[in-house]
């Protein structure tokens, strides 16, 4: 559940915020002052460059206490978003998995559960983590969904080239040979793959629906490959 959000951009002063963050019954105050949050002990330079969004959230309503979710926000609309936590006097900021990094935005409804939401320039996928005294656990899915609650309009193109799609991610065997002048839907992707890949698009692989009705799986590469709409789209930078 959100409780508060403000944002602070460049050249103004966001309001100080004003939650119960350690669950002692008495208020703390955060502030963004000289383009920098002040949340000590933490050095971060959060909010440095003055643009940010804060979100007050309560991840586990049973348990006293709020987290103070900072998202910073980049040139090309990108955000990076970090929960930071109070306890004995000091914040500490919860760490998300290396192969995942920080996610775009942070849902949260008293259960326990923390939704990061990560967002690239093809899709947004939900990842799922729980909560323990401040501490994430990913919950791994078989495939990541490329419709989301919040972007639900999927994601299909034309075909204008030829591409094959196979039985499996990174597997031999051809389901069919995608045929130019259809439409194409991307489905889902793999996590695994995702992961490993470091953002490199031969090495993601997508569950691809074809007009026909067939699934199979394709490389991002090949995909893009394929359409002249998504071509262009990925040399927009």
């Amino acid at each position: 559940m959100i409780v508060w959000f403000v944002a602070a951009f460049a050249g103004t002063v966001a309001p100080p915020i004003t939650q119960d963050f350690d669950g002692d019954g008495k208020p703390e105050t955060v502030n963004v002052k000289n383009e920098q949050l002040i949340v000590p002990p933490l050095t971060d330079a959060f909010c440095s460059d003055g643009m940010c969004e804060l979100e007050v959230v309560d991840i586990a309503s049973d348990k006293p206490g709020k987290e103070l979710v900072v998202c910073e926000l980049g040139p090309r609309d990108d955000r990076s978003c970090n929960v930071l936590r109070l306890a004995k006097g000091a914040w500490s900021r919860t760490t998300f998995p290396a192969y995942l990094g920080t996610p775009s935005r942070v849902i949260a409804n008293g259960n326990g559960i923390l939704l990061g939401l990560y967002e690239d320039r093809w899709y947004s996928h939900v990842e799922k983590f729980a909560w323990q005294e401040g501490v994430l656990t990913h919950v791994k899915q078989p495939l990541l969904s490329v419709v989301t609650e919040q972007h639900p309009e999927g994601w299909s193109f034309k075909v204008d080239r030829s591409f094959p799609i196979y039985d499996a991610p990174a597997g031999k065997g051809v389901v069919a040979n995608v045929a130019p002048g259809k439409q194409a839907s991307v489905v889902a992707e793999s996590p695994d793959h995702l992961y490993a890949s470091k953002w490199e698009d031969g090495k993601r692989w997508f569950l691809v629906r074809t007009q026909s009705g067939l699934l199979g799986w394709a490389t991002l590469a090949s995909i893009i490959a394929a359409s002249d709409e998504l071509v262009m789209r990925n040399s927009a930078g």
